[in-house]
C-alpha cells in the first residue's frame, strides 16, 4: 500500500485526497502519456483524486514528484497543528493562507531508479527501508500557484492476445477508441527493446495485428503499446 492524506471543504463540498509515490498501475511518462503497467511499478507521482461538489471524481497528477521510488508501506505523520475534523481528515477550510508544513513521509520500501519492478524481475535484494523523512508541504491560495490538468483515462483498448503463449505468431485484438495512431514496443525479461512495430493511422473501431514471434527465444516478453502518443498499456506475452 502506499499512504495518502484525506482533505475536505466543507465550504466547497468537495473531499480530495492526496497521493505519495507507491506502486501504481498507471503513471505518466515524460512525454505525459498515460501508461497502464500490470506489472504494478513503483512510481514517484503526487496526485489528486478529488470528488467534486457536482459529484464528478477528477485525479489530477502534480509537476512535484518524490526524490526517489519509495511511498509503498509509508505511513504520514501529520505536522503539529494542521486542524482536522474528528475523523482525522484535514479540514482545508481552517487552514491558513499560505505555504505550510503539512506533513511527514516516514518510513518505506525504496527501489533505485533502474529497478521500478523488482517484484516481477525477482530482484528484491535491491529494495530496501527508507531511514528518511520527506517534508510535505501544501500550498493555499498562493498567486504562484496554477492548476493542474486533470487526467483523461477514458481510454481502453480492451486488448486481447491469442494465443498466449504463442509459437509463430501473437494475435493482437483491440477496440481503438477514436482515430489514431498504434505503434508497438517488444522487451525481453532484461528490459531490452528487440522489436518495434508502427500500425499507422487507424479508423475508431475494432483493429487486429500480428506480432511474429517466430525467431525469438522461449520466454517471457513485455508488450508496450502506445494509442496516439497518449495512451499506453504493457501486458506479459510469453513464447514458447
Amino acid at each position: 500500500h502506499w499512504y495518502r492524506v484525506p482533505v475536505f471543504t466543507a465550504s466547497g463540498n468537495e473531499m480530495h485526497t492526496l497521493f505519495f509515490g507507491g506502486m501504481s498501475q498507471f503513471w505518466l511518462n515524460e512525454n505525459d502519456s498515460l501508461i497502464r503497467d500490470n506489472r504494478l511499478p513503483f512510481v514517484k507521482t503526487v496526485s489528486r483524486v478529488s470528488r467534486l461538489s457536482d459529484g464528478s471524481y477528477e485525479e489530477v497528477p502534480f509537476d512535484t514528484e518524490l526524490p526517489y521510488f519509495t511511498g509503498t508501506s509509508a505511513e504520514f505523520i501529520l505536522a503539529g497543528g494542521i486542524p482536522t475534523l474528528p475523523n482525522g481528515i484535514v479540514d482545508y477550510d481552517v487552514l491558513p493562507d499560505g505555504e505550510q508544513l503539512l506533513g511527514y513521509i516516514a518510513g518505506g520500501i525504496v527501489t533505485p531508479d533502474n529497478q521500478t519492478n523488482p517484484f516481477i524481475a525477482n530482484n528484491v535484494g535491491i529494495t530496501s527501508a527508507s531511514a528518511q523523512l520527506i517534508r510535505v508541504f501544501l500550498a493555499k491560495n498562493t498567486s504562484s500557484a496554477s492548476p493542474e490538468k486533470p487526467l483523461d483515462g477514458r481510454f481502453d483498448l480492451n486488448l486481447n492476445i491469442s494465443p498466449n503463449p504463442a509459437t509463430d505468431v501473437w494475435r493482437l485484438r483491440m477496440n481503438i477508441p477514436r482515430a489514431g495512431k498504434i505503434r508497438c514496443i517488444l522487451q525481453d525479461a532484461q528490459g531490452k527493446i528487440i522489436r518495434q512495430a508502427d500500425w499507422g493511422a487507424q479508423s475508431a473501431g475494432a483493429g487486429q495485428f500480428d506480432l511474429p514471434a517466430t525467431h525469438l527465444p522461449a520466454g517471457a516478453y513485455w508488450l508496450t503499446l502506445n494509442f496516439d502518443g497518449i495512451f499506453m498499456e504493457t501486458t506479459t506475452i510469453l513464447k514458447q
